[in-house]
């Protein structure tokens, strides 16, 4: 289950594209172009050669930043 919501930012310039990942409204982690991942609560970061790979080794690191906390996210239910 990804829990991870990923927004794409272009930037003014070529270099400065990135992927911002998001839980709720707080950035935690983002990748840059180049596929490096950082990953902000741990200060952790790793490389990776496709970005799917990247988003993959993100959620890793929330879940092991999560259980390593003993911390839960709550799940969103829209009662209607």
């Amino acid at each position: 289950m990804n829990r991870i919501r990923w927004e794409e930012d272009f930037g003014e310039y070529t270099d400065e594209h990135v992927w911002l990942g998001y839980l709720g409204k707080i950035v935690v982690c983002q990748i840059n172009c180049d596929y490096d991942l950082d990953f902000h609560p741990t200060r952790d970061g790793e490389i990776y050669s496709k970005l799917s790979s990247a988003k993959r080794g993100a959620e890793r690191m929330l879940d092991k930043f999560l259980n390593d906390a003993n911390l839960t996210i709550k799940e969103n239910h829209d009662e209607k």
